[in-house]
C-alpha cells in the first residue's frame, strides 16, 4: 500500500512538472494581418550569408554526361546609412566569398579568410573583399538605385572576371520576399525579379503564402517558375532552361531580416557554348542565414 501511495504521488509530481515546464515555452502566435517589410534599423548592422550548391549534368552523347559542380558561399553586412523618400539608403561590404568550380577531371577553389594574395588566377574574387557599394531599396525590397562595383577589367589570368553584378542578382532572393501590404496567415503574393543561377540569367516568378507567426518570426513557403526565355546570356552563350523552385523563410517581422532560408531549384533544357546544343539539368541548393551583428534599440 504505501509503494502505491509513493507511485501515485511520483505521477501527480510529475505531471504538475510537466505543466509547470510547459508554461514556460508558451509561444506567441499572430493569427491577425502583419507587416512583412524592408525595416533594417538605422545605425544597427546585419550580416547575410548566402550559400548557393550547383549541380550542372551536360549530356556528350547517348551514353555519356559530364556533371560541372559550381559551390559559392557569399558573407556581406548590411547598414542603414541614411534615409530616403523611396526607401532606406543601405551600404554593403563583401566580407567573405568562397567559390568552388569543377568537374570529374579538375576543379578551382577559393576562400577569400585562406588567401594569401599571390595567385592572379584569383584576383577577381581578391579585389571585391572588404569592397562597399551602396544601394537604396524600398519597403517592398526593391532595388531603387545602386552602384556597382568594377573589377576584373579584362584579367586575363583570373578564373572569375567579372563585375559585383553576377554575386549582387543572388542577393534578390533575400529582397524579392515582402508582400507590400499586410498579410496573414494564408494569405499569398507574387513576386517576380531577375536573378542567376550559376552562369545563366534567368527570370523567376514566385508565389509565396504565410504560413504563420510566431514569436515575431513569420514562416513563409514558396514555390515559383524559372526560365531563362528572353534574357541575354553571358560570355556570348546560348541555353534555354525552364524548372520549379520551392523553399521556405523565416523573417522576423520587427526588421524583415531573413534569419533562415532555403530554395532548391531544379532546371531543364539546352545549351550551346562550345557550338552544338547539348541537353543539360541544373539542381541548384540555396541556403540563407541572417543574423544581428550591432543591435540598436528603438526608442
Amino acid at each position: 500500500m504505501v509503494v502505491r501511495k509513493v507511485c501515485f504521488f511520483a505521477f501527480i509530481l510529475s505531471i504538475a512538472l510537466f505543466e509547470s515546464c510547459d508554461d514556460g515555452v508558451k509561444t506567441n502566435e499572430i493569427s491577425g494581418p502583419v507587416n512583412i517589410k524592408f525595416n533594417f534599423y538605422a545605425d544597427s548592422v546585419y550580416r547575410y550569408s548566402i550559400k548557393n550548391n550547383i549541380a550542372l549534368t551536360q549530356e556528350i552523347d547517348k551514353d555519356n554526361s559530364i556533371t560541372i559542380n559550381q559551390n559559392m558561399t557569399m558573407a556581406s553586412s548590411y547598414s542603414v546609412v541614411s534615409l530616403a523618400p523611396e526607401g532606406k539608403n543601405v551600404s554593403v561590404t563583401y566580407e567573405r566569398i568562397t567559390m568552388s568550380s569543377g568537374n570529374q577531371l579538375f576543379s578551382l577553389d577559393y576562400d577569400s579568410e585562406n588567401d594569401n594574395g599571390t595567385d592572379p588566377m584569383y584576383e577577381d574574387l581578391r579585389n571585391l573583399i572588404d569592397k562597399t557599394f551602396k544601394m537604396t531599396v524600398s519597403e517592398k525590397g526593391d532595388i531603387v538605385s545602386s552602384e556597382p562595383v568594377i573589377v576584373g577589367q579584362g584579367t586575363t589570368n583570373s578564373a572569375y572576371n567579372f563585375n559585383d553584378s553576377s554575386i549582387r542578382k543572388i542577393m534578390l532572393h533575400i529582397l524579392q520576399v515582402y508582400p507590400g501590404r499586410d498579410v496573414q496567415p494564408g494569405d499569398i503574393w507574387e513576386r517576380t525579379y531577375l536573378t542567376s543561377v550559376g552562369f545563366a540569367n534567368v527570370r523567376v516568378k514566385n508565389k509565396y503564402q504565410l504560413v504563420s507567426v510566431i514569436d515575431g518570426i513569420a514562416h513563409i513557403e514558396l514555390q515559383g517558375r524559372v526560365t531563362s526565355e528572353k534574357n541575354e546570356q553571358a560570355q556570348n552563350s546560348n541555353m534555354t532552361l525552364n524548372g520549379v523552385q520551392t523553399g521556405s523563410l523565416d523573417i522576423a517581422v520587427n526588421s524583415g531580416l531573413v534569419e533562415h532560408g532555403k530554395i532548391l531549384q531544379t532546371l531543364s533544357g539546352d545549351m550551346n557554348i562550345t557550338g552544338a546544343n547539348t541537353p543539360v539539368t541544373v539542381e541548384s541548393n540555396i541556403y540563407i542565414m541572417g543574423v544581428t551583428k550591432k543591435a540598436v534599440e528603438l526608442k
